[in-house]
């Protein structure tokens, strides 16, 4: 499994997600570790805290990254959508983290294409 995260409102919170990356409170202190399960008390906490929005992974199957097929497409998509040519490290990575992205959302079944 690949670990992907997302960013959500603490109201979107479901018990069993796990969250990517520490949360602090306002003083520097770590209230939550990164892969923390969350549990109600979790979500109480954060709310005492004024924490507004959290990261949580997205596990994602090695399959669907994997797959010609939609990796084809998805590196069509995004690069129809680009006006340049990756040319160093940054640029690759924010690339290959875009085609990522556009792959996952292609399996959902949604093309990709802005509607």
């Amino acid at each position: 499994m690949i670990d992907m995260s997302k960013i959500i409102k603490i109201d979107e919170i479901q018990e069993g997600m796990v969250l990517f990356g520490n949360i602090y409170n306002k003083y520097g202190q770590q209230i939550a570790p990164d892969g923390l399960e969350l549990v109600d008390r979790h979500i109480k906490l954060f709310r005492i805290w004024n924490v507004d929005e959290i990261r949580i992974k997205e596990e994602t199957d090695d399959e669907i990254l994997e797959d010609d097929g939609i990796r084809a497409l998805a590196d069509k998509i995004l690069k129809s959508r680009m006006k340049w040519t990756p040319s160093n490290a940054i640029e690759k990575n924010l690339f290959h983290t875009a085609l990522k992205q556009l792959m996952m959302k292609i399996s959902r079944n949604d093309d990709g294409k802005s509607k």
